[in-house]
């Protein structure tokens, strides 16, 4: 994994306890529990999802797709 992550350029980025207590703050609007802590983590480390999933384009969270 290490490999592909750097011949790729990509950040590699673990959950943080302030990652999943933002989840108590995080609208209700789509119930895939993975799905919000992906939310999550992207609106705390100023990340963007790429996903093509309208409910999570519901968000405050930049994405793409």
């Amino acid at each position: 994994m290490p490999d592909s992550i750097a011949k790729h350029h990509l950040l590699y980025s673990t959950l943080s306890d302030a990652d999943i207590y933002f989840l108590e703050r995080l609208p209700k609007l789509h119930r895939d529990p993975f799905d919000r802590l992906l939310v999550c983590h992207a609106i705390i480390n100023g990340l963007t999802i790429l996903n093509p999933a309208p409910l999570i384009h519901q968000y405050p969270v930049n994405y793409v797709w």
